[in-house]
């Protein structure tokens, strides 16, 4: 899932290189939205809503998918 979110979130080539339709899917990804939270910071601009809200909802789903699957998976032990 990780190599997935990397390279459709532009973190082994840019994004710019993308056709225009993967672009604006690779703006909702959080690899890409962690990449540009680390860019802001390092130009020391402020980090877009954005970028934090698909990391905040990011997180919220992938902690809920694991608890999800961690309960599914002690039921069966």
């Amino acid at each position: 899932m990780y190599f997935g979110l990397s390279l459709l979130g532009g973190l082994w080539m840019p994004a710019t290189t993308f056709p225009r339709w993967l672009q604006d899917v690779a703006e909702w990804l959080p690899t890409h939205a962690y990449a540009a939270l680390g860019r802001t910071i390092e130009q020391s601009h402020a980090p877009h809503a954005q970028d934090l809200a698909v990391l905040a909802v990011s997180f919220v789903l992938f902690t809920g998918g694991a608890a999800w699957l961690y309960r599914k998976d002690t039921l069966k032990a």
